[in-house]
């Protein structure tokens, strides 16, 4: 029931246009139903046909919210993350190898820890993320491919409603990133020669997608908050610079890193 409270009140947002037809009317309808019923797959067929046919609000935010369901994934529970969340748009600030520290401990080695500060990637967008994430539930990465193909959906639509529903799920995809980020960089510290670059070329996508991710849920946010804009717009200059910078700054780690044996 919660979950229908929450989702008419995107429909709502996402309603600025009065002439829809009965046809697109009747398949939403019946879509809506057959999502309460968890019948997810049919009605992510019913909708990827209308929305092909008529694109619209409704149907975009209603076919998001079949991936979304399918996912497991109930709006109320990250509410209160997303409403929370502007708080991104702050400057990115290095925090030092003691925050990096917190997260990997002995895993990796004082040069692997020395080298990556030189590269600068113990930045906020690592270590303070995880903190803010902490305690948004998580999900497993079938779940979260249906939620980045919710996110896809909601992509063209100009509505506030579909954008702050996008940053909601934005949040749950920003932190499947940044743990696959922790994941990779102890075992890139101590894969053999043979293996060590493709596993730091996986922690600097899996940077680069998180950082996208988030860059994607600041602008979605900004939607839902104007007076955020223009630091929303700041952030936004400041991941660009620091994506622009990522391949380089890879190259020389692993150039480093990777000729430690």
């Amino acid at each position: 029931m919660r979950f229908f409270i929450f989702l008419c009140l995107f429909v709502f947002l996402a309603s600025c246009q009065n002439s829809k037809t009965d046809t697109v009317e009747n398949q939403n309808r019946r879509a809506m139903t057959l999502i309460e019923k968890g019948q997810y797959d049919e009605a992510i067929e019913i909708l990827t046909a209308e929305d092909a046919r008529h694109p619209n609000d409704r149907s975009k935010i209603l076919l998001a919210s079949a991936y979304a369901k399918k996912a497991d994934f109930e709006i109320e529970d990250y509410w209160g993350y997303t409403v929370g969340y502007k708080e991104f748009v702050k400057d990115v600030q290095v925090v030092g190898r003691r925050g990096l520290e917190s997260i990997f401990g002995n895993q990796i080695t004082p040069l692997v820890y020395m080298e990556l500060e030189k590269q600068g990637l113990t930045a906020a967008d690592l270590y303070q993320v995880l903190q803010r994430l902490d305690k948004v539930p998580e999900k497993t990465f079938e779940q979260v491919d249906l939620l980045v193909k919710a996110r896809d959906v909601l992509a063209p639509s100009t509505s506030g409603g579909a954008h702050l529903y996008r940053a909601i799920i934005g949040i749950v995809v920003v932190k499947y990133s940044i743990q696959r980020i922790v994941e990779y960089i102890p075992k890139a510290a101590v894969a053999p020669s043979s293996e060590c670059h493709g596993y730091w070329n996986s922690v600097g996508n899996w940077f680069a997608y998180a950082l996208k991710s988030l860059d994607e849920v600041l602008v979605d946010l900004s939607f839902g908050f104007p007076s955020k804009v223009l630091e929303a717009q700041k952030a936004s200059a400041q991941i660009a610079d620091f994506l622009q910078q990522l391949p380089q700054k890879k190259s020389e780690l692993m150039e480093q890193v990777c000729t430690l044996e």
